[in-house]
């Protein structure tokens, strides 16, 4: 028996939430519809004026016309309707401008945020980019992709204001801290400054003939390596012929070509060392 009042008691409240259903969808009447779609046109004509992009507004109202003639057709012809959905098209854009609204709104405040942040010298690229970025998708209507670029910007301008502001305290302690310094012990780097110019006119000579000594050094342990591997070469292709004809024409040509240029380079630093007063020994005269 229980159980029985219990099947009773199911079916009587499905039954009731139909009922409160079909009542709900037959509260939408035509006129209704028909007053959200005219609403829907003057929300479209405020936001022309005020600047914004209607496309995607436009496109749920001929959606919206669509159905509310196809459920017209319908209660013309005696047949089962439903306005409903028509509504959920004005609502849908009534949700577009609150969106919009709130986009613009946050740009706003960005931009003057943006404003009051920035300093010259400051790199804004990046913020630049992203503002950029916002404004783009405002143009086209993708509304819920605002926020989360504005929140980004924000980071942005607070993370590159601080690493500005970081770089130039630390620059203006250092240029401080040098000055200071200089201020203090001029006398000091003046003798020292002096000393080395006198050091360095005393034993230019020596210095520069020290300097060419080494480059020729250089040049003779280079020439006398490139010559090893010459022999080498000759001996791989001659005695134990572990390299091509080919490879051994184009080593051996490379190899040439680097001993005259060094051959060329060497009698030019001699002479520059010899005006320097450097004697050449035997075995820089061979």
């Amino acid at each position: 028996m229980v159980k029985k009042l219990l099947v009773i008691f199911v079916f009587v409240f499905v039954l009731s939430l139909s009922m409160i259903n079909a009542s709900t969808s037959s509260n939408i009447t035509e006129q209704t519809a028909a007053e959200c779609i005219n609403e829907s046109y003057s929300i479209m004509a405020d936001m022309e004026k005020s600047g914004f992009n209607v496309i995607r507004i436009n496109d749920s109202i001929k959606e919206a016309e669509a159905f509310y003639s196809s459920q017209k057709t319908l209660k013309e012809k005696n047949k089962e309707y439903d306005f409903s959905s028509v509504v959920s098209y004005c609502e849908e854009i009534k949700t577009i401008r609150e969106s919009a609204l709130v986009s613009k709104d946050e740009l706003n405040a960005l931009l003057r945020f943006y404003n009051d942040s920035v300093v010259p010298g400051m790199n804004t690229t990046e913020i630049d980019m992203t503002i950029i970025t916002i404004k783009d998708e405002i143009d086209k209507e993708r509304y819920e992709q605002v926020q989360s670029l504005v929140n980004s910007a924000y980071s942005l301008i607070i993370t590159t204001k601080s690493s500005y502001t970081a770089l130039n305290v630390f620059y203006k302690s250092t240029t401080r801290n040098l000055r200071t310094f200089l201020e203090n012990n001029w006398k000091t780097l003046s003798i020292l400054l002096a000393l080395a110019i006198i050091f360095f006119l005393v034993y230019r000579i020596k210095i520069l003939r020290w300097i060419n000594e080494n480059r020729l050094e250089k040049l003779k342990m280079r020439k006398k390596t490139i010559k090893e591997i010459l022999m080498k070469t000759q001996k791989d292709y001659f005695q134990t012929g572990t390299i091509s004809e080919g490879e051994y024409n184009i080593k051996t040509k490379k190899f040439s070509e680097m001993i005259l240029d060094i051959d060329r380079q060497i009698p030019l630093l001699q002479e520059n060392m010899v005006k320097l007063g450097w004697k050449p020994g035997k075995e820089d005269r061979e």
